[in-house]
């Protein structure tokens, strides 16, 4: 989807020759439609989808297949009955769903065993902590949080004032305008102060909290870190780790970071 099929195609070639040794995943569920983006896990679609998707990658089997979002015209159940067919083929290994609710995670569920969902989750947003983190506790599946700097707002590296180009996606969302940018400068102090503390930066600070699982622990996890220029990933990545305690738990003042964040009133929604 996104290039559209670009990106699949680099990915493709990029890995044709270590191919035995990576894990692909990729995306079904969008289709473009007078130049927009629609929704359609319809199986009809989803087989044209991977049947592209295994083309551009160079691949005969696709490791994980996400739904991109859930199509509320197409029952989830209907959606996991495709899957499982792909599942059976060997055109697929496993598959997941991104920002799912947990009604949807279990139907989903109960038809074709779901591997991953992903979800946004970071220190300025921690809904999953409701209740998906512990349903997916239950059901035993793994949990892909993207975005655990906050679109790269936790580097502390995103002034108040700051503008974005008609091409980024934070130029339209309502957490990045200038009066929300300014408001919630206090958690991105509150970062700097810790990670000044550890020696660190405020996005090894964020990315640590936001992989503690103080209120759960996933059977698995991992996050999928969003970067817009190869400075930013540099300066937010240090090769150094931040020390972490027993189970590979975020250290105790990491931890209490994230306790501390539940008293920020974070201004501006999240999405569009």
């Amino acid at each position: 989807m996104y290039g559209p099929y670009t990106n699949e195609e680099l990915v493709g070639e990029a890995l044709k020759p270590v191919r035995v040794r990576v894990v692909i995943a990729t995306r079904f569920g969008i289709k473009l439609q007078d130049g927009k983006q629609v929704q359609d896990s319809s199986p009809a679609r989803i087989r044209q989808a991977v049947e592209g998707s295994l083309t551009r990658l160079q691949t005969d089997v696709i490791d994980l297949y996400y739904q991109h979002r859930v199509d509320t015209q197409t029952p989830i159940e209907v959606v996991a009955g495709a899957i499982k067919d792909l599942i059976r083929e060997g055109k697929v290994k496993h598959w997941g769903l991104s920002e799912p609710g947990v009604e949807t995670v279990r139907r989903a569920h109960q038809v074709q065993p779901v591997t991953a969902v992903e979800s946004e989750y970071s220190i300025w947003w921690r809904r999953p902590e409701q209740a998906m983190l512990p349903a997916l506790e239950e059901l035993g599946i793994g949990f892909v949080p993207f975005s655990p700097l906050g679109k790269g707002f936790l580097t502390g590296k995103i002034e108040k004032t700051a503008s974005f180009e008609n091409n980024d996606f934070r130029s339209i969302v309502p957490r990045f305008r200038p009066e929300a940018l300014d408001a919630n400068q206090a958690l991105v102090d509150l970062l700097q102060k810790v990670a000044a503390e550890k020696k660190a930066t405020p996005a090894q600070i964020a990315h640590n909290a936001s992989i503690s699982w103080d209120s759960v622990s996933c059977a698995s996890a991992t996050t999928v870190p969003r970067g817009w220029w190869r400075g930013w990933r540099s300066k937010t990545w240090s090769a150094r780790p931040i020390a972490r305690g027993p189970g590979g738990q975020a250290s105790p003042d990491v931890r209490c970071t994230v306790r501390r964040c539940p008293g920020f009133l974070l201004a501006g929604k999240r999405s569009i």
